[in-house]
């Protein structure tokens, strides 16, 4: 009997590993995105650099793209040490790394179920949630899946250690806590879910009151110490940054409207996939327009009354059935880092920040469909519900990886839900400039254009707006746009060196050579080390005819990078026609 038992355990495992794998396999032929993974890869001279003790000593000590995870950069350092720049076998790690995360779910959830058939459907249902892509299609996402995967190895020896009391258990159970915030900061609240798991399956308390309730939080003095000391460090890297947003700039009151309104939004999705994007913006930039102050207040009521009326059932319930109030508070409290009272970035809410704490509403939602359809003998209904719901998410999954194939694709799905939802969703700035940048790469001017437009008309006064669109411009051999806004970044930076060359570019497209002479002069003032605009300069004045002067400027050059192909062919070509004077 029991060998049965395990292989179905063995063979369900084996078809979850099939399935998910053959739900993503379609990300081998991705791209990188121009967001965040060309920051944390691509652009990153520390993880280029390879496994040295400068690059080990950077992932340790420094904060980058404000954030501090130094195993989530090694990970990355041993991806580009293996795979270059081919962006597919980055992104099958990431694959790897959620069966992985889905195996050991399972293994959780058989220790605090004790039910192989709800384990099943927790463990499947993680494993091909269309609300999960966005973690596991997302390189530079590759720190929510280690920082799972320590954080589920320490969940399970947490569990060894309360049924065991052994010491080496509660050890590694540090140690894995301690490794998977090396990776994400999102399990500082892993002491608590401890907490609810004394509770229920392990039963090691009945009553807050008990005198073993506080016995039990001193014996996790030392998680909620490292707790203490990551959230320390993790915020000075958000604020080094720049990614915390001030209280000025987001007030309170939008902060906790905007926390009920995710917290709603997010069970929504969890039970009916829909609107899964990147990068949009919800309540906080609702609440700035008048005409959606009703709705977004009515939406944020309606979230609240759900989070209290669930919440005061699983209360009364926590004796008869202590699951619910486990899995309906784990939910609740994992989101606490990411829900947006201390906001950081640009998003109210994300999909990839359900990664983990959509167990706790798995645990909570499936147990009580389980008892429901248990009370009313109709338990293989549920078992065909539960089966039809899998194959359906199946397929959404699958339909939602595609949309992540490059910047292009995955930022168009999000433009378009926005367009689609009106109300619903606000585009993130972010999004135009990364479609802007994407466009650029493949030379489609035209369309990055139209995207820096749309920055404009939401920021007149962003400096980099305005130079990437006079930028564009002058690719498009549009002079006099080109002109007038590199015109308005000097008239917000006087010191703004590239406007200068800039100008002096268009008009030399525009034959205005003494006026591109003025400001190449001016912008060689402003940064007398940078080659190119010595040979600039150069140019433009031996195509008046004025050699001597120009082959100062190519000298220079050649002093700065005596090896400079485009200032050493200059030079020769103008010593040529000297010499034939």
């Amino acid at each position: 009997m029991k060998l049965k038992f395990l292989n179905k355990q063995t063979l369900f495992l084996f078809f979850l590993t099939i399935l998910t794998f053959a739900i993503y396999f379609q990300v081998v032929n991705f791209d990188f995105l121009s967001y965040d993974d060309h920051t944390y890869i691509l652009d990153n001279a520390n993880v280029k650099s390879g496994f040295n003790f400068k690059s080990i000593k950077w992932a340790f000590t420094k904060s980058y793209a404000a954030n501090w995870h130094p195993i989530t950069w090694l990970s990355h350092t041993l991806d580009y040490l293996l795979f270059k720049e081919n962006a597919g076998y980055h992104h099958l790690e990431n694959v790897f790394f959620h069966i992985i995360n889905s195996i050991l779910l399972f293994f959780v959830m058989l220790k605090i179920t004790r039910r192989s058939g709800q384990s099943m459907f927790i463990t499947l249902f993680f494993a091909i949630h269309p609300i999960h892509v966005e973690s596991v299609a997302w390189i530079a996402e590759r720190k929510d899946l280690l920082s799972t995967l320590f954080g589920f190895a320490s969940i399970y020896c947490y569990l060894n250690y309360g049924n065991t009391k052994e010491k080496k258990h509660y050890f590694y159970s540090f140690l894995f806590f301690a490794l998977s915030l090396m990776c994400k900061s999102m399990f500082v609240t892993l002491p608590f879910v401890f907490l609810l798991l004394d509770l229920w399956p392990l039963k090691r308390f009945t009553k807050l009151k008990d005198k073993t309730f506080y016995t039990l939080i001193i014996e996790k003095i030392p998680f909620f110490t490292l707790t203490i000391l990551i959230s320390i460090v993790i915020f000075i890297a958000q604020v080094e940054g720049k990614a915390v947003k001030p209280i000025a700039e987001l007030p309170i009151s939008l902060r906790f409207a905007n926390m009920f309104f995710s917290y709603g939004n997010y069970v929504l999705k969890m039970v009916v996939p829909h609107n899964l994007a990147l990068m949009t913006q919800n309540i906080d930039v609702k609440f700035l327009h008048h005409k959606f102050i009703v709705e977004a207040i009515t939406k944020t009521l309606i979230a609240l009354s759900l989070i209290v009326i669930v919440s005061c059932f699983c209360i009364k319930k926590i004796k008869e059935k202590p699951y619910y109030f486990v899995g309906w508070f784990w939910f609740l409290g994992t989101l606490v880092p990411v829900i947006g009272l201390v906001q950081i970035g640009a998003q109210g809410m994300a999909d990839r920040y359900t990664y983990f704490p959509s167990i706790g509403f798995s645990i909570f939602f499936i147990t009580l469909l389980n008892n429901v359809f248990v009370k009313i003998k109709k338990e293989r209904v549920l078992i065909a519900i539960g089966l039809i719901t899998a194959f359906i998410f199946t397929i959404l999954t699958y339909k939602q990886i595609g949309y992540w194939e490059n910047t292009i694709t995955i930022f168009t799905r999000t433009i378009k839900i926005a367009e689609t939802g009106k109300k619903g969703f606000f585009v993130s700035p972010i999004v135009h400039r990364s479609m802007a940048i994407a466009y650029t790469k493949e030379q489609k001017f035209k369309e990055a254009q139209r995207h820096l437009w749309v920055l404009y008309s939401n920021d007149k006064k962003d400096s980099n707006t305005i130079y990437n669109i006079a930028l564009i411009s002058l690719k498009l051999n549009e002079y006099d746009v080109a002109e007038d806004f590199f015109l308005k970044g000097i008239n917000l930076n006087k010191n703004d060196i590239g406007a200068y060359n800039g100008l002096g570019i268009v008009y030399l497209k525009k034959g205005e050579r003494e006026k591109a002479i003025e400001y190449f002069k001016k912008a060689l003032e402003l940064d007398p080390n940078n080659v190119n605009f010595y040979i600039n300069l150069g140019s433009t004045l031996a195509n008046l005819g004025k050699y001597s002067e120009a082959m100062e400027y190519f000298e220079k050059a050649l002093g700065i990078e005596p090896y400079n192909q485009a200032a050493m062919y200059s030079y020769q070509k103008i010593l040529t026609i000297i010499k034939k004077k």
